[in-house]
């Protein structure tokens, strides 16, 4: 059996991964693939899992997510959100162009496909944007970005 890890150093990262599993469901684990490791101390795995709490999976899935090139001309999603707030402030203020309506669906049309959204903002938001982003479909962003899958357990709503 062959796993595929998400770090280039698959030794450091199988580490990780057994670290985890003494720290968390507090099992021993001797043997992974062909090496055999020694056990971990609960500081060892302690150090060897940090970074794993909701806000920093949140925080990474963000970052992810905003960097992500949607297009050949280097478009990431925080460009396109940036420009459908834009948009929707040019409509607002009645300085609305022509092709703003068809833009607007386009942009949604691409962040559908990621399964990703853009919300509407509230008054009683304290924003001061008209929408921000929005996590509808975890399964096919993942689908889309499989690094995300490290992110899974916080991505259900996630709003960016």
């Amino acid at each position: 059996m062959r796993h595929d890890y998400f770090s280039k150093d698959s030794r450091k990262e199988e580490q990780r991964v057994l670290a985890s599993l003494r720290l968390i469901a507090g099992t021993e684990v001797t043997r992974a693939g062909k090496e055999v490791f020694t056990g971990f101390t609960i500081k060892q795995a302690a150090k060897a899992s940090a970074g794993t709490s909701k806000r920093d999976l949140e925080e990474l899935a963000r970052k992810v997510i905003n960097n992500h090139v949607v297009d050949d001309a280097g478009t990431t999603v925080r460009m396109l959100l940036d420009e459908h707030n834009k948009t929707l402030d040019r409509i607002g203020s009645h300085k609305a162009k022509p092709n703003d309506a068809k833009r607007l669906m386009e942009i949604s049309t691409i962040l559908r496909r990621l399964g990703l959204q853009s919300a509407f903002s509230d008054e009683d938001d304290e924003v001061d944007v008209w929408s921000y982003g929005n996590v509808f479909d975890p399964k096919t962003l993942i689908e889309r970005i499989p690094f995300l899958h490290v992110c899974q357990s916080v991505l259900f709503r996630l709003t960016f």
